[in-house]
């Protein structure tokens, strides 16, 4: 990944799959299930839409901390 680029790093199957159904591609995965998305401002708000679903539990951080 490049270190000049922001990314959403992503935990839970079932937020990555929403979120590829969005039309959004991760850029890498671990073995560990971690995959990590482009930070852009439709890609949060598709993840604030995400979270705000209810009976949804998320789980991802800003990789730029």
């Amino acid at each position: 990944m490049e270190n000049n680029k922001k990314y959403l790093k992503v935990y839970t199957n079932s937020m990555m799959r929403y979120l590829t159904q969005k039309g959004f591609k991760f850029n890498n995965f671990k073995k560990t299930k971690i995959w990590y998305f482009e930070r852009t401002p439709e890609i949060e708000r598709v993840f604030e839409e995400y979270i705000s679903k209810s009976k949804t539990s998320a789980s991802a951080e800003d990789t730029n901390k």
